[in-house]
């Protein structure tokens, strides 16, 4: 068996042991030690790690058939006196521990994120973790993308097959919402806005959860969404204001296509500008600001252990 070594634990207040190497040796494979491990033997000058120990031996870290388990206490006769100080301390003092860094769990499959956030929609409370939000962005961009792909596809292919046939007098969205080609697009564009809408309710209560993660209040996504529906109350009521205005039928009997043009172009202009007016651009400007904010707050990491918002999902063992 050789000689019997000690090693220092994590807590490094006494020697553990006695063992012999090939058990240090199972106790690396089953985890219970490190490769850096301090050991050393009664009489050693110093202390040196386990994986030197056992490349001097020639031991692989296989577990042997009666591995005995570490001791919690040293064993009875032994004294710190008799083994080499503990290395970076001070004599009659024990060195501290240092600190292990925290342990993250697995993160979950990219689908398996978004099922979690869209299983929480309705959810403000609890913690969400960074694989969380973002793989949730990247699936529903991947979705969206292909729902813009589809509606435009249909659109092309109801016009190619005469949707839009219709005389000027008899041109009103009623007839162009009954127009036969244009079905599939119609239904594609419900299904676009149904998707959109249900992931603005998900994206919602997920970031307010991920601000919980980090350790800051839901309530700034409250916040910044107040600010941003009022001012789009705002900006379509003016546009509303703006289009009703116009004398359409005078704007489009213009028979020179210049004036016509800069005629149309003027309210263009209009409504690119509307809801900017007063202190209706101090509302917008502070909702892009409470935006960027949210944005480098969801890039943050989990704290780590338990916060008021409750246990992280990312370091439950803090």
């Amino acid at each position: 068996m050789g000689n019997q070594y000690y090693y220092l634990g994590a807590d490094r207040t006494a020697p553990k042991g006695p063992h012999a190497p090939e058990e240090l040796g199972g106790m690396l494979l089953r985890g219970e030690l490190l490769p850096t491990t301090e050991v050393a033997a009664v009489g050693d000058t110093c202390w040196q790690p386990l994986g030197k120990l056992l490349m001097k031996h020639n031991i692989p870290p296989t577990s042997p058939t009666a591995a005995t388990q570490p001791s919690a206490v040293p064993a009875a006769g032994i004294s710190n006196d008799d083994l080499p100080p503990v290395p970076g301390s001070v004599v009659g003092t024990v060195a501290p521990a240092p600190e292990a860094p925290p342990l993250a769990t697995a993160s979950p499959g990219v689908w398996a994120c978004m099922q979690l956030a869209i299983a929480r929609t309705f959810c403000w409370r609890g913690r969400a973790r960074r694989a969380e939000f973002w793989y949730s962005w990247l699936i529903y961009l991947l979705i969206t993308f292909v729902l813009t792909i589809t509606c435009c596809f249909l659109l092309g292919f109801g016009i190619a097959a005469g949707g839009l046939h219709i005389k000027w007098e008899d041109l009103t969205f009623g007839n162009v919402l009954r127009s036969e080609p244009l079905l599939p697009f119609w239904i594609a564009t419900g299904c676009y806005l149904v998707w959109i809408l249900w992931m603005s309710v998900v994206f919602l209560t997920l970031t307010a959860r991920r601000l919980h993660d980090t350790g800051r209040s839901g309530k700034w996504v409250v916040f910044c969404v107040l600010c941003g529906v009022i001012w789009q109350i705002h900006y379509f009521h003016r546009v509303a204001e703006i289009v009703s205005s116009v004398n359409w039928q005078l704007v489009l009997s213009i028979q020179d296509k210049a004036s016509r043009d800069a005629r149309l172009e003027e309210i263009i202009q209009q409504i690119n500008l509307a809801g900017y007016d007063g202190w209706w651009s101090v509302l917008y400007l502070l909702n892009l600001i409470l935006g960027i904010f949210i944005l480098i707050f969801t890039l943050a990491d989990s704290t780590p252990g338990e916060n008021k918002y409750g246990t992280s999902p990312k370091y439950p063992q803090q």
